[in-house]
């Protein structure tokens, strides 16, 4: 069977073209001359270049896809100056990347983890303190509950027990984090003192 017989001539005659044609201007009966003075009059002729150079760095960069078997590899790793290459030291030589890529991951995600919030520290030690003079937070109680556990049993050191829960809550779950009121929480705790005949 003949393509051309299948094909419309308009659409042969104007080649990729055809396809910025809308079907108000296919309606207009023009010839392909006219047709095609009004394609190159269009203002958005350069988008359509734009895509169709898209595509063609697509189409290059499935083909270099298609094209990346072993053969290529070891023609790629000989022109690096690597000769005698064999699927083993392919592998091994992929293995060893994931390796290196594997450790450096786990480096960094370890060095993540080792890090200590600042004020979750200085919570800690608040809570120390206290566990020292024999008030032991719950695991389920918030600071303001614990700190007034804690001034219930010291009620001489209840108001700096209470400002300095009152300061962590306000830091950890307010809406603005400063820098100075952690440097002053962090004294107020190192200042508390707590006696057991408080």
């Amino acid at each position: 069977m003949d393509p051309t017989t299948v094909i419309a001539p308009l659409r042969m005659r104007l080649g990729g073209d055809y396809n910025l044609l809308g079907a108000d201007e296919l309606q207009q009966n023009l010839n392909p001359s006219e047709l095609q003075a009004q394609i190159n009059a269009r203002s958005n002729r350069w988008l359509w270049k734009a895509e169709a150079a898209w595509d063609a760095v697509q189409m290059r960069y499935n083909a270099f896809l298609n094209d990346y078997d072993f053969e290529f590899q070891k023609s790629l790793l000989e022109k690096m100056g690597i000769p005698e290459v064999t699927r083993l030291l392919l592998f091994s030589l992929v293995g060893l990347g994931i390796a290196v890529f594997v450790i450096i991951l786990s480096l960094t995600l370890r060095r993540r983890a080792h890090r200590v919030d600042p004020l979750l520290k200085v919570w800690r030690d608040f809570c120390k303190k206290l566990e020292r003079a024999g008030v032991e937070r719950e695991a389920n109680e918030g600071p303001l509950d614990f700190a007034e556990r804690a001034s219930k049993r010291y009620p001489l050191a209840a108001q700096s027990i209470s400002e300095v829960a009152q300061a962590f809550a306000e830091l950890r779950y307010g809406p603005v984090f400063e820098k100075e009121k952690l440097k002053a929480l962090r004294q107020s705790v190192r200042r508390l003192s707590i006696k057991a005949s408080s």
